[in-house]
């Protein structure tokens, strides 16, 4: 089981890793070339946009990765026929889109508005829908080379149009919209054949009452769950722009997230290989699979603490090399935060996916939701008095509840046969995270030594739980 989890997210993670690493060598070239107002209104324009995010799908992932679990032989139907329900509320989801945008554009921009609209809707509309089935019949199906091929193709245009765009042709934040158009464009182009051709999984386009209502029963409780992205995501620099904050610390704390998000996007992909592990621990219901989805948790919890602490502790550096500009540099401290915001997935993933293939999907929102809007209502609150740090705080705080949540809630406890200690685990986050901002100034041997300290200390746990790691069947 390890090596295959091991070789899964490296798949994920390292082919789209691979070009985020020459983004980050190439990030001292573009900041020069870029403002905290590029970063704001990109940030702002953004924040709008992630509220369309929940509603893109209407919630049909989990319908989707249920019915290629249950229905081994019955999927392809279900599928076609969920894809052509979603083509017919494409439609709906334009005008959604376009709306959001003429609210969300500022002023600075608006001269851009319909290449903006261009650029967003064509992606969203005509090409994310194929991209993201055939993504979920690979990853079930855990084929992963596929996946990394795509995303490590798409993310090399990306970089590469990204440098053009702003070094050469000097677009400002109109290098990001147009980027994001090519990659898409792109990853379509990937899915078009296995999809369309090889599977056949053409859409059904028909409004079929009968079969849809069951799935929506499943489905739509999930918006409000998937909706928490936004809420916890973006939302903030929303408050922010209604605020009327200096639209250049908005670009600090965006540029904040966007160095945070490298990090996110190999959490992403750890999950995107451990998802299946923990579906098949679930579905197949035993004493020794729940035994083994604790293991796998609390060694997964070990590392994203581990390497969120060092990242977190070695960030001042990081962003002195990554970012040559003196304005956006010093955002390095709003950075510690929101990664050490992210260090409780695993256990997230431990909760959401056990109650997911219960189907409890009515218990989800109620973690990523109210976590969500606890989110909004702190900032709504402590914006206009601590500014752009109480965010990050408020971040870290909302994401924290997200995580460990669920373990609380009395449908889990119903499902549960072994103790995932979440409470310990919270101390654990909480400690590492006051640690982190201690050290953040620290001298470099201070750090090196702390460094040292934390890896022997955690190859010793890894160690020790390597057997045990080794031993589970997936």
């Amino acid at each position: 089981m390890l090596k295959k989890l091991v070789s899964h997210s490296l798949l994920y993670s390292l082919a789209p890793q691979i070009p985020k690493i020459a983004s980050l060598v190439l990030m001292p070239i573009i900041t020069k070339h870029l403002t905290s107002v590029d970063y704001g209104i990109y940030g702002i324009i953004m924040s709008y946009l992630f509220v369309s995010t929940a509603l893109k799908d209407l919630g049909f992932a989990v319908v989707f990765v249920n019915s290629f679990y249950k229905f081994p032989k019955r999927w392809p139907i279900i599928w076609r026929m969920l894809h052509g329900h979603l083509v017919l509320w494409s439609g709906f989801f334009l005008i959604l889109l376009v709306i959001l945008l003429w609210v969300a554009i500022p002023q600075e921009a608006m001269h851009n508005f319909w290449y903006i609209v261009f650029l967003t809707v064509v992606p969203a509309i005509v090409f994310d829908n194929t991209s993201t089935i055939g993504n979920y019949f690979f990853r079930f199906s855990q084929k992963p080379a596929f996946i990394a091929l795509a995303s490590a193709v798409s993310a090399i245009v990306s970089i590469v149009s990204t440098f053009v765009c702003v070094v050469y042709l000097k677009l400002g934040y109109m290098s990001w919209f147009i980027t994001t158009f090519l990659s898409s464009f792109v990853l379509f182009g990937f899915y078009l054949w296995p999809v369309y051709f090889k599977l056949k999984l053409i859409p059904i386009v028909r409004w079929r009452r009968k079969f849809i209502t069951p799935h929506l029963k499943v489905a739509l409780p999930m918006i409000p769950h998937n909706y928490s992205s936004y809420l916890l995501n973006s939302s903030d620099r929303v408050v922010m722009d209604i605020y009327k904050v200096n639209i250049q610390k908005i670009g600090l704390y965006n540029i904040a997230y966007t160095v945070a998000s490298y990090y996110e996007s190999f959490l992403e992909a750890v999950g995107m290989a451990v998802g299946p592990f923990y579906s098949h621990l679930f579905t197949q219901k035993n004493e020794k699979n729940e035994k083994d989805s604790q293991v796998l948790t609390f060694c997964l919890m070990t590392f994203f603490l581990i390497s969120s602490f060092l990242a977190a502790l070695w960030l001042k550096e990081i962003f002195a090399i990554m970012i040559k500009n003196n304005e956006l540099k010093n955002a390095y401290t709003i950075g510690i935060l929101l990664l050490m915001s992210y260090t409780p997935r695993p256990m997230y993933w431990a909760s959401g996916i056990k109650l997911s293939i219960n189907e409890n999907t009515g218990i989800l929102w109620r973690i990523s939701f109210l976590a969500g809007l606890l989110n909004v209502v702190l900032n709504v609150i402590f914006i206009p008095f601590y500014g752009i740090y109480a965010s990050a705080v408020i971040t870290f705080l909302s994401l924290l509840y997200m995580g460990f949540s669920g373990f609380y809630f009395k449908s889990f406890r119903k499902l549960q046969t072994v103790s995932y200690y979440p409470h310990w685990w919270i101390v654990a986050v909480c400690v590492t995270t006051i640690l982190a901002m201690f050290l953040k100034d620290a001298a470099i041997g201070t750090k090196m030594l702390t460094t040292l300290a934390v890896i022997a200390g955690g190859s010793l746990y890894f160690f020790k739980n390597y057997r045990r790691l080794q031993a589970i069947k997936v």
